[in-house]
């Protein structure tokens, strides 16, 4: 006897293409959405943060440029170039203040009182050299109560100051420098100034003459 086969399909098409619910399409939608925004907020930051580092790196350089030519005009200005005239006067003036000072030791030591010469004024100008100051001619007559100095400052304010440290030199005791001339001349871009020390005799003996 032969038999009777059925086959039955339970496979419907219908069911295999099931859709998804709007509200969850919606979420897959958004999702996809907010990951394309970070991302591109993600490369216009780099590329934010990039334009920024490249302007730091330029300001960094162009600060350093203007470091660099201030510290070039500041040597510039401070690397300026002695006046040679100025320069060989000084120096002459040096040697004669030098000279001047191995003549006062010299002097000192061959005479040690008042008595002997004038070795105490010398000596007296000696522990009182002041810088700044150079003498030219020194006069001294009348057993010491006629002075005249001669000399070469730069500062004029030193001339004042030399003579109050004079003035408690036991040889100087007495004297009176009434007479003062101050004669200033350019050489080179500073002026030098000749001045005339003159005590009350010498003054009037001066006149006299």
């Amino acid at each position: 006897m032969g038999g009777v086969i059925q086959q039955v399909n339970l496979y419907r098409e219908s069911a295999g293409q099931a859709k998804l619910p709007a509200g969850v399409r919606l979420v897959l939608v958004s999702g996809v959405v907010a990951m394309l925004a970070v991302v591109a907020l993600a490369v216009t930051g780099e590329f934010y943060l990039a334009g920024i580092e490249a302007e730091r790196d330029a300001v960094a350089e162009a600060m350093q440029q203007r470091q660099q030519q201030v510290e070039a005009s500041r040597e510039a200005a401070t690397a300026l170039t002695p006046d040679p005239h100025l320069a060989a006067e000084l120096e002459r003036l040096g040697q004669t203040r030098r000279h001047l000072m191995s003549s006062l030791v010299a002097v000192s030591r061959e005479q040690s009182d008042k008595g002997k010469g004038f070795a105490a004024f010398f000596a007296g100008l000696g522990r009182n050299a002041t810088d700044g100051i150079w003498f030219r001619r020194v006069k001294l007559a009348a057993g010491g109560a006629e002075v005249v100095l001669n000399g070469q400052t730069l500062e004029p304010a030193l001339v004042p100051r030399f003579l109050q440290t004079l003035a408690v030199e036991r040889a100087f005791e007495g004297l009176n420098f009434r007479d003062a001339l101050f004669e200033r001349r350019t050489a080179g871009q500073e002026a030098i100034v000749d001045f005339e020390l003159r005590t009350a005799i010498a003054e009037e003996g001066g006149d006299a003459g």
